[in-house]
């Protein structure tokens, strides 16, 4: 019971309790922060106001600081992009950053600005007709309309309504998404908002059920959800009674209007429509009884003057401005025309006359088919297709491709206004009016309409202010602000077609495409548009490369990313809690305040443009290294990431099979690494804005929006997807500049740089040599390794890697016994094993030059048994299974194989020997390289491969043996162009004497069989012979092995004993030669068209679709048939 001797301990206990000041800071922080971003409607922008108001005076109520830069972009971030648009030109007027208390304050001048226009705007409303009033009387007694009407009721001020097309959110379908008819599932459409991130009341974007404002319920069964996703409505009882309803519809048009019946218009796929003609009614004071020669229709010039007294009196504005045109040629040359505005038209339109002023860039040619106003016949004239620029008010440039025409329209006349007022009175639009007169020499068509279209507010009955990026415009009709008492009326119908020709390139790739084993690639097109925009941008700056992102498009649309980062900062932080965490956070601020010591990375702050994103990080540790991680696939749903706006580039990295064998032919290899090598390549100041992060302040204080702080990178960050091709081709260009240091690219391996020397001498002066040429870049190399003793005892210390063995391109290196060492991968035994876990064991084996491939020949056919089984990735094994991998393992334990580095002799004679074997399960070819050096020969295994055989297939042995020769032939051709040496001989030895004679055979063979040997016989170098089955290794590779069988077999490391010898001890049982002349059996595909010239006795365009054509066709089928019996009978 509350008493005055207990009221102050109540009250004090509530202060302890409630009173917290921290807590309720956070608490308003988290709820702005979770505040939706604004939509363009003026109602969605008094509720972010007023929230974002009630928040802040609650912080200062409190004593919170708000006036900070954290607080201004936290603001920024939950307006829409057009009213961002509209804080940045205030505040550029201004001459002056803005404050978080200035930014508040217009924000609400804003709204108070649209509540002012929307009253002033109701002195232009129109009263009601009484038939509108009987409409809306008749609407009242709708339930519907009287829920719609409460809503608005509620609202401080209502919304101007923008026009809109009607777009089905289910189906993307041209109708309301409550009546979609395609998409039925419920669950499929719930699916589908989701998917676009749409509230399941109100199907808007931007926010979810719980904080949507509309409080409209189902008009079905008052549930809180749209009547588009009620559970009690039966979706297909809906499309049956709907298809009944257009059977009948469609009978009765039929009867009523069979003329109408046959009328198709098609579209061909190169074809496209628009309408563009002009039709001009002048109307002035005329009598009501006109002659007969004023009602006829006039044509001349594509123009059509029509005279009618049907039309009263009215004052009619177009959509026609005048803007700066340029010529991509000529950027700086900008001429000032009219463009007319016309959203009926399919396509963009420019006058000849234009197109030669400015001399346009032609993309193609064609044909414009034009049908006059009224007229059934048309006229073809040539046209062409061209390149524009198109300057906004706002300084940027548009660039529209357009189809050249002789004429648009004759003069129109063009309303706009000088400034655009805060409040939209009559009085003031008055005194702001422009008119002008001149013939359109652009015209701008629906496809290209919206891109400049931002939005349109009537001012009065009819009469509408449209703003787009390139000027504001009046059009519609108003006697009000009407500046001539008789004013032409002008109406505009066209009827054209664009028939466009195909260019020649265009031709070419689509037969390339019906050609047999042709197939276009199109990341070759995206890598040469990649190489051409780095070679524009890169340069360089006091030494340092200097490049620009690989942007797919010039504005991309890229939103900021800062929710994203700024929770992936929140949950890293809850992650190192712990005292191994709390290292860990020391450890990464340390890395990112080095990282700025070094200029890597630089403190940024709200950005100046449009473009600016936030990268989410996190740290990946490594021993004792860390790095951090950037993720620029991140985004949210519906919206792009950093790397979807981006170019991949080309892949410009060297085989990396190929890069170790010839590391394996070097007697003296000496390699190093680039220090830090993205980081070393600059970014452009304007490409800078996309690479920002969030860190903390102070890493000891909580995360609070006054303890974070903005950084963003000045080189080129690891994790962007076009990083590794920029990279690569910064070190190419910088290369190319050295003369006989262009092939030391084909050596480098991202970072890793590896160099041939052929005494210890040269290798510490291609070392003094390398680290001057990389220094010219700024770049260092550091981490030098060679097995040459002396050379590496003269390299400085900071250079150099003591450590006896060092990973090489992914393979251990013992450089003190000169092996590379293949370490077999183990797992506890007890563990439960599941399909993922086989996999991760099987792919951790490193061996890209298959030199232990025989050991992973029952790991693969285990795993096929596996993928066969209808389990799940992360379901444990059958016991059998789950055996057959253990034991497996056991012979892994504690396995590991040295293979000898050096394989050959420098300065002799080499030769290639592929053997190849197949069995019911696997098929298999293993490459030596043999050196003769006078007497002296040297055999060693340089690369293998085995291949499983599909499950989908049922092959013979005969066939098995064919594919092992096929892709020998492939490997040994792969093989001799990465050793870039000169080869003898090269030899393909198998134990399928069948095999090989076909090759000879003159006789033809299954397809199967027949294509193959096509491609084998191409190779007219190869000597193919026959080995027994004994003598041959890929045997071993077919069969499988363990670690310690392989180790012990010298079959498989040093081939049969006689590929030692002289070539007279070689078997000599089969031997074939392909022969030039011989190819001549061999089938080639050819493609060639056919020109069919018969005449066409059906005209299928009459016909809408295949059940009308077939049944006419019937129908004629019959009549022939009867005519040519009369005929016989006579």
């Amino acid at each position: 019971m509350l008493t005055n001797e207990n009221y102050q301990i109540a009250v004090n206990t509530l202060k302890e309790r409630f009173g917290d000041k921290n807590i309720l800071i956070e608490a308003l922080e988290s709820e702005l922060f979770r505040l939706p971003t604004c939509t363009e409607k003026s109602i969605s922008l008094k509720y972010t106001v007023d929230k974002i108001e009630k928040i802040f005076r609650q912080l200062e109520s409190i004593g919170e600081n708000t006036n900070n830069s954290v607080m201004t972009s936290m603001i920024k971030s939950k307006l829409n992009r057009n009213f961002l648009m509209e804080i940045a030109k205030e505040e550029k007027t201004s001459g002056r950053k803005w404050n978080t208390n200035e930014l508040r304050k217009a924000l609400v001048g804003m709204v108070n600005i649209r509540e002012s226009v929307f009253q002033s705007s109701k002195h232009f409303q129109v009263p009601q007709t009484s038939n509108q009033n009987e409409m809306n009387q008749k609407n009242r007694n709708n339930e519907n309309f009287q829920r719609f009407q409460k809503v608005n009721q509620a609202r401080s001020f209502p919304v101007f309504t923008h026009a809109r097309n009607i777009i089905c959110y289910f189906c993307n379908g041209n109708h309301w998404s409550n009546s979609c008819l395609k998409v039925l599932g419920l669950e499929e459409r719930k699916k589908r908002l989701i998917e676009q991130n749409r509230c399941f009341r109100c199907l808007r974007q931007g926010h979810i059920l719980k904080d949507c404002l509309v409080r409209r319920n189902c008009s079905f069964c008052n549930g809180t959800h749209n009547s588009a996703i009620c559970p009690k409505r039966n979706f297909e009882q809906e499309k049956q009674v709907d298809n009944n309803k257009n059977r009948q519809m469609n009978y009765v048009t039929e009867k009523i209007n069979p003329v109408h019946k046959n009328k198709v218009f098609e579209k061909k796929s190169w074809k496209s429509k628009t309408s563009c003609c002009q039709v001009k009614n002048t109307v002035e004071n005329q009598p009501k009884e006109t002659k007969k020669e004023e009602n006829l229709v006039k044509t001349q010039n594509m123009s059509v003057n029509s005279y009618s007294t049907l039309l009263e009196p009215w004052n009619p504005m177009l959509m026609v401005l005048k803007v700066k045109v340029f010529s991509p040629r000529n950027e700086d040359k900008k001429t000032e025309i009219f463009v007319f505005l016309d959203s009926g038209s399919e396509v963009s339109y420019i006058t000849d006359e234009l197109t030669k002023k400015l001399n346009l860039p032609k993309l193609g040619e064609g044909f414009l088919e034009v049908y006059t106003f009224q007229g059934n016949k048309s006229e073809k004239q040539q046209s062409g297709k061209y390149l524009l620029g198109i300057e906004r008010k706002d300084g940027k440039n548009e660039m529209i491709e357009l189809l050249s025409i002789n004429k648009i329209a004759n003069e129109l006349r063009s309303v706009t206004i000088n400034e655009i007022c805060g409040h939209l009175k009559l009085k003031d639009i008055k005194n702001n009016l422009v008119t002008n007169y001149g013939k359109p020499d652009l015209l701008i068509g629906v496809k290209d309409f919206w891109r400049f279209f931002i939005k349109k507010t009537e001012i009065s009955k009819g009469c509408y202010l449209v703003n787009t990026t390139i000027g504001s415009v009046i059009c519609g009709e108003n006697q009000k602000i009407s500046l001539e008492k008789t004013i032409p009326v002008q109406t505009h119908v066209v009827v054209k077609s664009f028939e466009e020709m195909p260019s020649e390139s265009e031709i070419k790739s689509w037969w390339d495409l019906q050609s047999i084993g042709i197939t276009e690639n199109p990341e070759e097109n995206e890598d040469e548009t990649a190489q051409e925009l780095f070679n524009k941008s890169i340069r360089q700056v006091d030494g340092r490369y200097r490049v620009k992102w690989l942007w797919k498009d010039e504005i991309p649309d890229l939103p900021t990313n800062y929710g994203i980062a700024y929770k992936c900062l929140e949950s890293l932080l809850n992650r190192l809690q712990n005292e191994q965490g709390l290292e860990n956070l020391k450890r990464i601020d340390k890395t990112i305040q080095d990282q700025l010591k070094l200029g890597i990375i630089e403190e940024a702050f709200k950005s100046k443009g449009e473009l600016e994103h936030y990268l989410p990080h996190r740290p990946v540790f490594k021993d004792d290294k860390i790095r951090e991680v950037y993720n620029a696939s991140a985004r949210s749903k519906g919206h792009k990431s950093l790397n979807d706006c981006l170019f991949r580039g080309p892949l410009k990295l060297p085989d990396l099979a190929g890069m170790i064998m010839r590391f394996r032919l070097s007697k003296f290899p000496l390699l190093a690494d680039i220090e830090k090598a993205f980081l070393q390549i600059e970014l452009e100041e304007v490409d800078r804005e996309v690479t920002k992060f969030l860190w903390l302040k102070d890493i000891n204080k909580p995360l609070k929006y006054d303890n974070l702080i903005i950084y963003r990178f000045t080189r080129v960050a690891f994790g962007i997807i076009c990083s590794p091709s920029l990279l690569a081709m910064t070190i190419e260009h910088h290369l190319n500049k050295f003369p006989g240091y262009e092939k030391l690219f084909k050596n480098i391996y991202v970072d890793n740089v590896f160099i041939d020397c052929s005494s210890e001498e040269e290798v510490f002066e291609k070392y003094i040599d390398l680290k001057k040429v990389f220094s010219e870049g700024k770049m260092n190399l550091r981490e030098f390794v060679t097995n040459a003793r002396k050379a590496l005892e003269k390299i400085p210390e900071i250079d150099k890697l003591t450590d006896l063995n060092q990973k090489v391109l992914g393979i251990s290196w013992d450089i003190k016994m000169d092996n590379l060492e293949i370490k077999f991968p183990c797992s506890n035994l007890e563990d439960k094993f599941t399909r993922r876990k086989v996999l991760e064991l099987m792919a951790s084996l490193f061996d890209p030059l298959g030199l232990v491939s025989p050991c992973l020949v029952n790991p693969k056919l285990l795993f096929q048994k596996l993928w066969d089984k209808p389990k799940n990735w992360d379901e444990e094994l059958e016991i059998t299974h789950s055996n057959e991998w253990i034991n497996i393992l056991k012979s892994w334990i504690n396995q590991k194989i040295n293979v000898q580095r050096l394989v050959i002799f420098k300065k002799c004679k080499y030769q290639l020997h592929v053997f190849v074997d197949a069995n019911k399960d696997t098929y298999a070819a293993v490459i030596y390289l043999r050196s003769k050096k006078n007497d002296n020969v040297k055999v060693s295994l340089i690369y293998s491969r085995n291949r499983i055989r599909s499950k989908k297939q049922n092959l013979t042995i005969p066939r098995m043996e064919l594919l092992a020769l096929l892709i020998g032939t492939r490997a040994i051709k792969f093989v001799e162009k990465e050793l870039q040496i000169e080869i003898e001989k090269k030899f393909i030895w198998s134990d399928a004497k069948v095999v090989l004679l076909w090759l000879n055979t003159k006789e033809k063979q299954p397809r199967f069989v027949e294509n193959r040997l096509t491609e084998i016989r191409k190779n007219t170098d190869f000597i193919f012979k026959y080995v027994p089955t004994d003598e041959n290794p890929s045997d071993v590779c077919t069969r499988g092995s363990t670690p310690e069988e392989l180790r012990l077999n010298d079959l498989w490391w040093n081939g049969p004993i006689w590929l030692s010898k002289v070539e007279e001890n070689w078997p000599n049982d089969l031997e074939i030669k392909i022969e030039i002349k011989s190819l001549d059996i061999c089938e080639t595909p050819i493609t060639m068209s056919i020109k069919n010239t018969g005449i066409n006795l059906i005209k299928f365009e009459r016909f809408s679709n295949w059940q009308k054509t077939n049944q006419s066709h019937n129908y004629y089928v019959e009549i022939f048939k009867k005519k040519i019996q009369i005929n016989f009978e006579k």
